[in-house]
């Protein structure tokens, strides 16, 4: 059977000129996402909601967000979910997220 390719060094999925990259071995599909992955991507809008330019634009929309994000992670297992975020010396954000299903 067929699935996207998680990339476990890099613990994301991968894709290749705007699409996702397929395999059919069982050790390197998205399943790994549940044991090894961040559960949101922060930086890349294509994979993840792109919370880092939309908590720079507005961040009250961002942080609305990241509480989303934290409940759904909650509904979805994790035994602990938290974010924060700093202010990079450029006036930007850096946005940190922890999830534990443990």
């Amino acid at each position: 059977m067929y699935d996207i390719l998680f990339d476990v060094t890099s613990r994301d999925i991968t894709y290749s000129n705007g699409d996702f990259i397929t395999t059919n071995n069982a050790s390197t599909q998205n399943g790994g996402i549940i044991e090894l992955s961040r559960c949101a991507i922060f930086v890349n809008p294509m994979l993840g909601v792109g919370l880092e330019h939309t908590m720079n634009n507005n961040p009250s929309e961002g942080a609305l967000q990241m509480n989303r994000w934290k409940q759904q992670a909650i509904n979805d297992g994790a035994t602990l979910a938290t974010w924060t975020n700093t202010v990079n010396a450029d006036g930007t954000l850096n946005i940190s997220a922890n999830v534990s299903y443990e």
